[in-house]
């Protein structure tokens, strides 16, 4: 699990990035990242399921998202490699899974910065 402080506006964040998936594990969703992740959920405020808008919506953005929706807590998605707005139609099906859909795109930096002033972190 990787984290990090930031600060955002004079207010104090902690990130954590749970992991991703491995590919080659025959459990979906690999027990020692579903750990971790739940340990990072119960402290947090917001979660965010970044999803990538090139593959398009998986079972398993599907599986995790069901997963966050269970905890209660506020989630919302971030659809990166979206690199131009002619590329905002790729977040689009992900709207499917009643969330608020942020593009992004990290490799940029792009789109984050709404995330934060929406749910002011």
């Amino acid at each position: 699990m990787l984290g990090g402080k930031a600060e955002w506006r004079g207010r104090a964040l902690e990130i954590v990035d749970t992991g991703g998936i491995v590919p080659d594990d025959k459990a979906l969703i690999p027990q020692e990242i579903l750990r971790q992740a739940h340990v990072a959920i119960k402290k947090a405020a917001l979660l965010v399921l970044v999803v990538d808008g090139h593959a398009g919506m998986t079972p398993l953005d599907e599986e995790l998202a069901r997963l966050l929706r269970t905890t209660g807590k506020p989630f919302v998605i971030a659809v990166n490699k979206i690199d131009a707005a002619s590329q905002e139609v790729n977040a689009a099906a992900f709207h499917r899974i009643g969330a608020p859909i942020f593009p992004i795109a990290a490799e940029h930096g792009t789109g984050a910065c709404p995330i934060v002033e929406r749910h002011k972190l």
